[in-house]
């Protein structure tokens, strides 16, 4: 089951209803079920949020695509601000950016909460070998197509899919 809070100020700026965008949602995630909403999707369409085939529109899926400028510092921040040999930590904050703008829409399933709190076990993790193999923190977003955060937000989901999940969107 999935819970959801939502953001008033989206539903009102963009004139949906809680129904409305619980059904754009599930769909941007590719996770729509028959859930028993009140739909008109005639609506949907005529507001440019589906197309003629029903799929999701520019326009809906730009709901959905978090503003990643306003936590990445926060992010970056979390990796130690120390000299390794040949790097730093923190990575560059552009790379970091655009990987993670591109990270978020690719995969949109996991949350700012759940990034973060991944990355902080991914750090604890590697003090142990004092951060000898720790990855900067664009590199861990994505490196040559290959994602170690994808990886690690993997391992870190619950085993039992019945558990609750709360989205904020």
């Amino acid at each position: 089951m999935m819970n959801f809070n939502i953001n008033s100020e989206i539903l009102i700026s963009n004139s949906l209803t809680p129904d409305e965008f619980v059904y754009l949602y599930k769909k941007y995630i590719n996770n729509y079920d028959d859930m028993l909403l009140r739909v008109n999707i005639d609506e949907l369409k005529m507001n440019d949020y589906l197309d003629s085939q029903n799929n999701l529109t520019e326009k809906s899926k730009s709901l959905f695509i978090p503003d990643v400028t306003s936590w990445i510092v926060e992010y970056r921040e979390l990796f130690p601000n120390i000299r390794l040999p040949g790097r730093n930590p923190r990575g560059d904050l552009n790379s970091c950016i655009k990987k993670m703008k591109e990270f978020t829409k690719k995969h949109p399933q996991y949350s700012k909460e759940d990034i973060l709190n991944c990355t902080k076990k991914y750090i604890k993790n590697n003090l142990i070998d004092n951060y000898k193999y720790l990855k900067s923190s664009h590199y861990f977003i994505e490196k040559e197509g290959i994602s170690t955060l994808l990886s690690q937000l993997e391992l870190d989901e619950p085993e039992d899919n019945s558990s609750e999940r709360i989205t904020n969107i």
